[in-house]
This record gives structure tokens, C-alpha cells and sequence, in this order.
């Protein structure tokens, strides 16, 4: 079967753009070569690309290997005629990636890359000194284009710096703990790391930190050492106290820094001396002594209940002091019978004695004498025993035949 004249035409169209397509390197870059001889006497091969191409040079066998990063489309047909003295004949590598240079004598070759340019100097064998450098217009046009360089990445830095987060804080002061609040963007992590009383918090973000506005910010007992921002975090030191611990926390005000103070060691609860007694109420006089003939009695008057709560406060160990003695009263007394009464206005120790009594069977002649009686008893012993019971502070109650001037 025939196939139309047509139909056979596109088909070898198609197969003729194809095969273009294979043979032809896509996107291959643009070159321009030229030849000169320089005045210190040696060859020099000038290649300007269209953008900047890896270069690589060697010399092997008399033939001089010029290797590209990329396919390269370059005409060397007229590097015979420029350098006839150091090239014979330049060919180009099928792929476009080299090419190859017959050399008519020995060379040293040496490269020089410039930017979009690239330098290949053919040096006699016996070349001494330094190697040549690229021409002067090629060095002002990369320092110009350096310096223009450079005015862009201030540019672009400050651009950049412009565009950060400031770094905000605010502080808090709590009887357990300094609170530090970040004000930072939602998406900023804190990393704290403590040691040794040097705290270092680590953002995730960079910024920009004015230390004088984080100094005045910061409480009592921490201090500032230093700060730095890099390209993608901030970072700042802080001195604490050693005794202190660090945690954090993220809430709507930003990010927490909690700096916890160690906790204070018990109060010692010193005991309460104890209350003075209360000073006994001074015993004044007796009361006034009890008319004459009313009934005396040998029981003491009940105390009182004021009495009973002075008595139960006072300590154990006071001892009431010697109650002063009244002044002395008359003694009234009364016979009945053979019995005398002696009544006595207040609690009275008392005796009684007989002297004068002689022994039975040896009574002298006529009659006997005389007996004294506890009314009268003799002075001394009177005194005697009034001191002793005062000694041992013992009272005892009326007693008949008491000496009627105690």
C-alpha cells in the first residue's frame, strides 16, 4: 500500500527536525573566541561567554584541552590566522562540552577566570617570573562590579533588619519568683538553658534587640552579658542567681520566663517567757476587832473566789511574804467558876504554866505557897515563846489560860 505523497512528506519532516533536535545541544551557551599576541612575549586565547562558564585547561602531547561545564557553541576558525606561532589548528568537541587546540611547540598554559570571561596564556617553556594578570579593564570592571555588589547586600541587610520582629520584654516581681514576659511573634520558640547561674535563652527567630530597653526591663539581680542575632535565631545571655531555677511557658502574652527564688528555711517559733505572777495584794490590819462579848471562832472565814483564782495563778513556788503584825489590843477576860475566859482580838499562841509547886509529903510549915498561874506567867519564857512560833510562822486559836498579853 502506497502511502500519500502528502503523508510521507510530514513524516520525513518531522523525522528531519527531530534529528536536528538530538544532534543540537539544548540550551547551550554562547561563546566568542579571540587570539593575540601579547608584548612580553607570549600567546593569549580570550573567551567571553554569555554567562559565567566553568572553565578547566591541560596540556597534553603538544595539544592544548579546553574543558567547559556546559555545552558551549564557539567558532575557533579564525585562532589558526590570530596565533599562527602557537596554534595550528582548533577544533570543537561534538557534545560542545571542549576544545582541542594542536600547539606548535611546547607551552605552559595558565587560565585566568573572570566572571563571564576566561583568559588562556600560551608561556614560552622558559618562562620565568610571575605569571601575566588579567588586563587592567577587566580588573576595574570586576572591582566595579564588586563594589556594586556589596551595595546591595547593605541594601538588602538592612531591608531585612527593618522587616524583624523588635524583641519586647516586660517583667513581673512575685514573693517566689521574677517573671520575664516576651513579647514575640506567635511562631518564636524559647530554648532557656541554666547553668552555673549563667542563663542563655535561645529564639528560634531572628530580631532585633535593643539592649538598653532589655536592661532597664530586667529585675533586680539579673543582668544583661550579651546578645546576638543571627540569620535565623537571637540570642541572649543573662546573669542570675545561682540558687535560682528557670521554666517557661507560652500563653496570650507571649512567652513566659519564670526565674523561681529558692524558698525561705522555716521561722524557728522561740516559746513565750512566761507571764509574770501577779504581785500578792499586801496584808493590811486586820479588820476592825469584833465588838466586845460577840462569840469567837476558831474556823478562818471561807475565801473569796477572786481569793481562789489570785491563789491558783500565783506559781507553785512563791511563798507569801510574813504578814505584819497589828497593833496590840486588850486582851478581855472573863471567870466562870473555877474557869477563866481569855478572849483575844486576833489568832494568838498561847501557854500555860504553874511554878512555884512543891513536891507532896515535903511542903514547909505553915501555909503553902502561892502558885502562879498562866495569867501571870514570867516574863522570859513569855518572850521565848512568842519568838519561836513567830520563827515558824504557826498561829494557833484562843486558848484558855493563854497569857493575857500576847
Amino acid at each position: 500500500m502506497r502511502l500519500p505523497r502528502s503523508l510521507a512528506f510530514g513524516i520525513a519532516l518531522s523525522a528531519l527536525v527531530a534529528a536536528a533536535g538530538l544532534a543540537a545541544p539544548a540550551l547551550a551557551a554562547s561563546a566568542t573566541m579571540r587570539g593575540e599576541v601579547m608584548p612580553p612575549g607570549f600567546g593569549r586565547l580570550s573567551l567571553t561567554f554569555d554567562e559565567p562558564t566553568p572553565t578547566r585547561i591541560r596540556v597534553s602531547n603538544g595539544v592544548l584541552v579546553v574543558a567547559f561545564g556546559t555545552s558551549v557553541k564557539v567558532d575557533v576558525a579564525r585562532i589558526a590566522r590570530e596565533l599562527p606561532t602557537y596554534v595550528s589548528i582548533a577544533r570543537v568537541d561534538p557534545d560542545g562540552r571542549g576544545l582541542r587546540l594542536a600547539l606548535t611547540r611546547p607551552y605552559r598554559a595558565n587560565l585566568i577566570e573572570a566572571g563571564e570571561r576566561a583568559f588562556i596564556d600560551l608561556l614560552p617553556a622558559n618562562w620565568q617570573g610571575l605569571v601575566p594578570g588579567p588586563p587592567p579593564e577587566v580588573l576595574a570592571d570586576m572591582s566595579e562590579r564588586l563594589r556594586v555588589a556589596e551595595a546591595k547586600a547593605r541594601e538588602a541587610a538592612r531591608a531585612a533588619e527593618q522587616s524583624r520582629w523588635a524583641l519586647g520584654l516586660r517583667s513581673a516581681s512575685l514573693p517566689t519568683l521574677e517573671r520575664l514576659i516576651f513579647d514575640v511573634t506567635p511562631e518564636t520558640n524559647l530554648k532557656p538553658d541554666l547553668a552555673n547561674g549563667e542563663l542563655t535563652l535561645t529564639f528560634d527567630r531572628p530580631m532585633t534587640v535593643d539592649p538598653a530597653a532589655i536592661r532597664n526591663a530586667l529585675p533586680d539581680g539579673i543582668a544583661l552579658r550579651g546578645q546576638e542575632t543571627t540569620a535565623g535565631a537571637t540570642m541572649l545571655a543573662l546573669k542570675v542567681p545561682k540558687d535560682w531555677q528557670v521554666r517557661s511557658f507560652r500563653d496570650e502574652d507571649g512567652l513566659l520566663l519564670d526565674l523561681l527564688k529558692p524558698a525561705p528555711p522555716p521561722a524557728v517559733a522561740l516559746p513565750e517567757p512566761p507571764a509574770p505572777a501577779p504581785e500578792p495584794a499586801t496584808a493590811t490590819a486586820a479588820a476592825a476587832p469584833p465588838p466586845a462579848g460577840a462569840p469567837s471562832t476558831d474556823t478562818p472565814p471561807a475565801p473569796t473566789q477572786a481569793q481562789t483564782a489570785t491563789a491558783a495563778a500565783a506559781p507553785a513556788a512563791a511563798v507569801t511574804p510574813p504578814v505584819a503584825d497589828p497593833d496590840p489590843q486588850p486582851v478581855k477576860i472573863t471567870a466562870n467558876g473555877t474557869k477563866l475566859d481569855f478572849r483575844f482580838p486576833r489568832r494568838t499562841g498561847a501557854a500555860g504554866f504553874v511554878e512555884g509547886r512543891e513536891p507532896r509529903g515535903q511542903g514547909r510549915a505553915g501555909p503553902a505557897a502561892p502558885r502562879r498561874t498562866a495569867a501571870h506567867p514570867p516574863l522570859r519564857r513569855r518572850h521565848h515563846l512568842d519568838a519561836r512560833l513567830r520563827r515558824t510562822g504557826r498561829q494557833a486559836g484562843p486558848t484558855a489560860g493563854a497569857d493575857p498579853d500576847e
